[in-house]
């Protein structure tokens, strides 16, 4: 029998600023959509040297991710525009990491 609610109790547990801790979920079909476009607007703006346009949607990309959790905090984009963008970073890329083990290693 394949259990399909095994591969869907996965979390990335992370520590907000403030305290909180949240259970960020795996990207559904609609995430990995919306982030491709914002990686694909990402490289754009840096051609063309738009960084503050990197960083506006460095912001977007983040709100998706910190938003899609098990316990239905909400993040506030303000929230976000407050963060360092060392910070940013660290978020981004934990949880890409994550996920990319998670896709390469499905059990």
């Amino acid at each position: 029998m394949l259990d399909l609610t095994i591969l869907s109790e996965q979390y990335f547990e992370i520590k907000l600023l403030d305290g909180r801790i949240i259970n960020l979920k795996k990207m559904n079909q609609r995430m990995i959509i919306n982030t491709t476009s914002i990686d694909k607007a990402i490289e754009k703006a840096n051609k063309s040297k738009e960084y503050e346009k990197v960083l506006n949607l460095n912001i977007d990309r983040l709100e998706l991710i910190l938003n899609h959790n098990k316990e239905g905090v909400k993040i506030s984009r303000e929230e976000i525009e407050e963060l360092t963008p060392d910070v940013m970073g660290a978020i981004i890329v934990a949880y890409t990491e994550w996920m990319q083990n998670i896709n390469n290693n499905p059990n």
